[in-house]
């Protein structure tokens, strides 16, 4: 907490007529969204552009006001969308940790009166996606969820008259098991798309946003294992990001929208370098391309006027940056008719950086970095990439980092925290991290191992860690490990490993095939429970994700496979390092069950005696807890585990400048190992009530009973009218009041996903930070 700034305001982004931007207050768990008009005399967009503070601002979005009415000790904001004319404002409200969102629209250009402010909503069974508004400025598209469920598969649409809000239209409903639903909206506004997904199969459809009750014309035929996962439009053509079994890593194609089928490829495919996004202006398009594990942008030029047909590149201008090992995203793209695109760049040594960048110039403009209290100097530390041989002779990728002066080579060596994550085809890339000074300060190296199944390397690198593959995750993690040591930066008796969720399986994994390796282990819901978990499809998210772990239901070959690696499942009578497991109350992918389970059978079964040590959040979901303090207290009790666990220094340790831990910082510590005991007691106990095969899916106290219940399933594709009042309007008191800017402008640092991949974050088991950089 010492080191963030208790106030601060993110970089404005231009949107029509306004600035857009989100800062904080001193005191405030939750980020505010406001506003200020141009002047009359604002010129075209430009990497040097300044707002006009002499504005006065508008506040759209106070979440600080929103979490007090609430009365919850959660609360969590989704994507906010604006429409194109900035009058109507869209925005969705978890007070759970469920992800189940209460949708709101507001009238941002009406003013106050009364004290109220002109509310309609809620929508229930909504999600955490944007909305996607059409050109009347009047008709918004929304993907929701079956009622109490929580695949989004429901497409509706609603209407905002003279008369409040419209009942909802269903659209379409996606009846296909494991199926979910994604919406967006193109970055000229002209063009929305909407995105059926499982874990390999992606198909799209595109409506004009001029014509709202149209009819959605599919981009290409459904065929298996090809993704559709980037849309945008440019005048009259649409362009879209294509992968399947011959071109894992994607080609960039082009096609009219009249005929959406009869397409050209730009960009042809490559094994070395995966297209993963792109950004589209009326005179450039913006690559950002993979390959060896570092993403660039590359630029090209488009041709004028913007009706004209796009239908080959010219040569590419990358754009480069100095380090090797760095994170870097598209941010929120701003004005389409200007030549400004915004990225995000932070690396292990770098704070968090916004740079607008100059499509025509190639120079690049800092917009903001993140201010580290207290002082901060890169030079002090060492980020470097090194790699490991995984026991089938494929190179691993390591980022590691450390403190220059406090690196200790050979002996023991440092404490070592060495994190993984490997599943999805996520690539967690190198990121700044001002937590993780308070490690590095008192001598620790940490790591992180890009094993096979996450996407770091790309497609094929996914393709090599999933499914009968999977185990190639947790031998690359223990190859990883071996390598540190081997290298000297340290020794199993320092070593902790961490991992969230799906990285959590690795790390359960890991701690079965390989105890000795590792002195503490950190698993946030952790998904440990594989093999009943794929075989119950009374789950929303089971079906969806046998593409990634395989079918133990119907496949006996499948189910030999998982069982030989599910962390519950392999637990046996030996000596364990210390544990500590964590898990949410409301947590929707991962079941609180799962991490108390583990902890359950390891006490039962251990040899050793350990720290086994179980926390469940009451009053949280997967990503913990919402408010920003919240958050840091749960590091903090994270970090006092590995002080207490592998991290005291030694009077060598001392001698060459570590800092000491003190007396009074590890009884400290050992007491809050003691709380995490406590705390866990609650969750723990549906561990005693547990029968084989079954989970308890409900509160304890009725455990008794337990039932497993399928979700129901709506039929039909034709538009019904909702049975519910959804859509109801009210008038709620001024302080549940909020605003944001348009979904392309409602930045906040976040990184730019595509709708598909928002959904599948939102559906799939991640364990990925969070996405805000500054926090």
């Amino acid at each position: 907490k010492g080191r963030i700034l208790p106030a601060d305001r993110y970089p404005p982004q231009r949107g029509p007529g306004y600035w857009y931007y989100w800062y904080r207050v001193d005191g405030g768990q939750y980020d505010i969204f406001a506003r200020r008009k141009f002047p009359a005399n604002v010129k075209p967009a430009s990497i040097h552009d300044e707002m006009d503070t002499s504005q006065p601002e508008q506040v759209l979005l106070d979440q600080n006001a929103l979490a007090k009415e609430s009365g919850t000790e959660y609360m969590a904001v989704g994507e906010v969308s604006l429409s194109t004319d900035g009058n109507l404002l869209a925005y969705a409200v978890d007070l759970t940790g469920s992800e189940s969102y209460s949708l709101y629209i507001k009238n941002v250009s009406a003013p106050t009166t009364a004290g109220k402010q002109q509310l309609w909503g809620p929508i229930a069974d909504a999600t955490g996606q944007p909305v996607a508004w059409a050109a009347d400025n009047s008709t918004l598209f929304t993907v929701g969820t079956e009622r109490g469920g929580r695949r989004s598969t429901l497409l509706w649409r609603y209407t905002v008259g003279p008369r409040g809000l419209s009942r909802g239209l269903l659209v379409h409903n996606e009846t296909e098991a494991g199926k979910w639903l994604s919406l967006g909206r193109s970055h000229n506004h002209g063009v929305l798309y909407l995105l059926s997904s499982s874990a390999s199969t992606t198909t799209a459809s595109i409506l004009p946003a001029s014509n709202p009750t149209g009819v959605w014309t599919a981009l290409a035929p459904k065929v298996a294992g090809r993704q559709v996962y980037w849309v945008e439009a440019r005048g009259s053509q649409v362009f879209t990001l294509v992968s399947d079994a011959s071109r894992r890593n994607g080609e960039l194609l082009v096609a009219p929208i009249s005929k959406p089928t009869h397409t050209t490829v730009l960009i042809d495919h490559s094994t070395d370098s995966k297209l993963e996004s792109f950004s589209i202006f009326t005179g450039h398009l913006v690559v950002m391309a993979r390959e060896r594990g570092a993403v660039t942008p590359l630029v090209y030029d488009l041709p004028a006027p913007v009706n004209q047909e796009v239908r080959e590149l010219g040569e590419a201008r990358e754009l480069q940056f100095s380090e090797h090992a760095y994170s870097l995203e598209p941010g929120a793209q701003g004005d389409f008719q200007g030549a400004v695109a915004r990225v995000h760049y932070t690396s292990y040594t770098t704070p968090p950086t916004t740079y607008d960048l100059d499509l025509i110039t190639g120079e690049k403009a800092v917009r903001k970095q993140m201010e580290v209290v207290g002082g901060y100097e890169s030079s002090a530390y060492h980020s470097e990439r090194i790699w490991a041989r995984a026991k089938d002779g494929v190179e691993v990728p390591v980022s590691l980092v450390y403190k220059k002066e406090l690196l200790r080579v050979g002996g023991a060596g440092s404490p070592l925290l060495l994190e993984g994550y490997g599943s999805y085809g996520i690539a967690i890339d190198p990121y700044f991290s001002t937590n993780r000074l308070s490690l590095l300060d008192r001598g620790f190296v940490c790591a992180w191992a890009h094993v096979r199944g996450g996407g770091e390397l790309g497609a094929y690198w996914h393709a090599g860690g999933k499914v009968m593959s999977k185990r190639n995750t947790f031998t690359d993690f223990i190859a990883a490990a071996e390598h540190l040591h081997k290298e000297g930066y340290s020794s199993p008796a320092r070593t902790a490993i961490w991992g969230a969720s799906a990285g959590g399986l690795l790390m359960g994994a890991v701690l079965n095939m390989r105890p000795d390796l590792f002195k503490a282990v950190i698993m946030d819901v952790p998904f440990v429970d594989v093999l009943t978990t794929e075989r119950d499809v009374t789950l929303p998210l089971t079906v969806g994700e046998w593409e990634e772990w395989g079918d133990p239901l119907h496949n006996r070959t499948v189910y030999d496979y998982i069982k030989s690696y599910s962390p519950i499942d392999n637990v046996v009578k030996m000596a364990y390092p210390h544990v500590l497991a964590t898990g949410s109350m409301s947590d929707s992918r991962v079941g609180y069950w799962e991490p108390a389970k583990m902890i359950a059978k390891l006490r039962s079964t251990a040899t050793s005696k350990n720290l086994l040590l179980l926390k469940t959040n009451m009053n949280a979901g997967h990503f913990s807890s919402s408010g920003r303090y919240d958050r840091l207290r749960e590091i903090a009790m994270k970090y006092s585990f590995l002080i207490t666990t592998i991290a005291a220094c030694s009077s060598t340790d001392k001698a060459q400048g570590g800092i000491p831990f003190s007396r009074e910082l590890m009884e400290g510590a050992a007491a809050a190992g003691i709380a995490l005991v406590i705390a866990g007691v609650g969750a723990l106990f549906c561990c005693l009530c547990w029968r084989p095969g079954e989970k308890p899916h409900q509160p304890v106290d009725k455990l008794s009973n337990l039932e497993l219940r399928a979700f129901p399933h709506q039929a039909g594709f034709q538009p019904v009218e909702d049975p519910s009042q959804r859509g109801k309007a009210t008038l709620l008191p001024a302080g549940h009041q909020s605003s944001s800017a348009p979904e392309s402008y409602a930045d906040r640092h976040q990184s730019q996903l595509s709708p598909a991949t928002q959904a599948r974050l939102g559906t799939i088991r991640t364990g990925r930070p969070q996405p805000n950089a500054w926090s």
